[in-house]
């Protein structure tokens, strides 16, 4: 069963609980576009000069499988308890992005994909108010899946079995409690501020993965490119076909005016304006949305 939910709202719903109980940390998405002025004011407050876990989340949507001629089961003889959840892994052909989730999960970053233990929307309103979305979610990091080749993957998991797939691999998987205490048990191993190198560590690895984000670009371009000159000829042809006045339309959509958004204020510091900075990148080239996990 494919998911009626969206990763937006999956992801807004759990980065509103991890706001309010993630076990006694305190967790502070950093939203780059908005303004941060405390929780009164719709932000969140991070304190610099302590120390604190950078963690990444990219939400994932969960198909729902409730038989037993399931391919992991019927294929691979898996004992998975029904109903169980699959999750994709955008292929490699497609995006890079689990690679440089990958490049990103090292020292003392946390990045975890999250995916929910549900797939209908009275299922994630049922999860909103009873208040345990972290326990009807299942966590998994890029480090622990590794290395994948350029073939479809996904991610198949209950209550006990977590499998990384087009061939099975067994996986550390994280459900609620458990992710709780893996990031206290990191939290309690770090003594170091935020603003004593930890930002500026991680942003080099984003920095990094934009670029080659980015030289990735360039090669798609010249694929498309290429493919665009094989097919000039029909495309020709396509034009001829075309009425002035639907290539008018074609050619000038109407431009709808600009929404302004709020400036967000000015960074009070260089670590500040560099978790803002990571934070976007984060978004806009790893699909990752960026907390900073404290006590």
């Amino acid at each position: 069963m494919t998911p009626e939910i969206s990763e937006f709202s999956y992801g807004f719903s759990l980065t509103h609980e991890c706001i309010a109980d993630i076990g006694d940390l305190n967790a502070a998405p950093i939203f780059p576009s908005l303004i941060e002025e405390g929780r009164s004011g719709g932000g969140y407050d991070v304190k610099l000069d302590s120390p604190g876990i950078l963690l990444f989340l990219q939400f994932k949507r969960s198909d729902c499988l409730t038989r037993r001629s399931a391919k992991e089961i019927k294929d691979h003889n898996i004992n998975f308890k029904l109903p169980f959840y699959r999750f994709k892994i955008t292929e490699r052909r497609r995006s890079r992005q689990h690679d440089l989730l990958l490049g990103l999960d090292q020292g003392p970053n946390a990045v975890f994909y999250a995916a929910p233990k549900f797939h209908l929307p009275n299922e994630l309103n049922d999860a909103w108010k009873n208040g345990n979305m972290i326990d009807k979610s299942f966590f998994i990091r890029p480090r622990d899946i590794g290395v994948l080749d350029d073939g479809f993957h996904h991610v198949s998991f209950d209550e006990r079995i977590h499998r990384v797939f087009s061939e099975p691999k067994e996986v550390r998987g994280y459900h609620g409690d458990e992710f709780r205490k893996t990031l206290t048990t990191q939290l309690d191993q770090i003594s170091i501020p935020l603003d004593s190198g930890i930002v500026e560590e991680a942003l080099i690895l984003a920095k990094q993965a934009e670029q080659f984000a980015d030289e990735l670009e360039e090669e798609r371009e010249a694929l498309r490119e290429e493919e665009s000159l094989k097919l000039e000829g029909p495309q020709e042809i396509a034009r001829a076909l075309i009425s002035p006045q639907q290539e008018i339309e074609t050619e000038a959509p109407i431009q709808y005016p600009a929404r302004r958004l709020p400036e967000p204020r000015p960074a009070k510091s260089r670590t500040e304006e560099n978790l803002r900075t990571l934070a976007d990148i984060a978004l806009k080239n790893l699909g990752a949305q960026l907390y900073v996990i404290q006590k």
